[in-house]
């Protein structure tokens, strides 16, 4: 394991509380060079003849995204229709996205999730899916404060090691703390509802 995440590794080892996490994933995130992160968790049991639609579920999530945007984003049932999240359900690779980029199928509601993305400074990021043990599944997103051009560098130099990151803190946050609810800000709760088609995210 590189040296930065060995370093990571043991910071999260000293982690007692879910105040101790979020303090560690800030770090965590500084260090790629980014401010916000949001890692959601669930123990769902995913399977592939389930059709989005029939998933329906409560997550648990740490993020240090501001808590207007986190209600916004909940009151405005952004979860059903965001399209990075839908397309971490169905890949195991990283997703590298852009809210400016073009997405295929694209409805109006994502559109206005999209946007609304966008004016709110939530433009670039990589979201990592996890499909996990025993059907355990976790999204660790990182949001690149960059423009598109730089963004593009840093995601191609250091998306291998965001990966190799989130799938070894999955595992640590699910041994350690699934059984605690680990909630947003003022403690906010979720319900993940799928009503619309898989949309695949693609950057020019």
């Amino acid at each position: 394991m590189p040296h930065r995440l060995t370093d990571l590794a043991k910071a999260f080892g000293h982690s007692a509380t879910l105040d101790d996490v979020r303090q560690a994933l800030e770090r965590c995130a500084n260090s790629f060079g980014c401010r916000e992160y949001t890692y959601l968790f669930t123990d769902i049991g995913l399977h592939q003849d389930r059709s989005m639609s029939e998933i329906e579920t409560a997550a648990e999530f740490v993020t240090n995204l501001n808590t207007d945007w986190t209600k916004r984003y909940i009151d405005r049932q952004y979860f059903g229709v965001d399209p990075v999240v839908r397309a971490c359900y169905q890949s195991r690779m990283p997703i590298v996205w852009s809210a400016a980029s073009a997405w295929d199928d694209v409805d109006p509601r994502v559109m206005d999730m999209l946007m609304d993305a966008y004016e709110n400074g939530l433009r670039r990021g990589i979201s990592v899916p996890i499909h996990g043990f025993a059907g355990s599944f976790g999204i660790f997103s990182l949001y690149s404060p960059a423009d598109e051009d730089e963004f593009r560098v840093w995601a191609e130099n250091t998306t291998f090691e965001i990966q190799r990151f989130a799938f070894w803190f999955h595992d640590f946050f699910a041994a350690r703390f699934s059984h605690h609810k680990a909630h947003a800000p003022e403690d906010v709760r979720i319900r993940i509802k799928f009503n619309s088609p898989v949309v695949k995210p693609t950057l020019h």
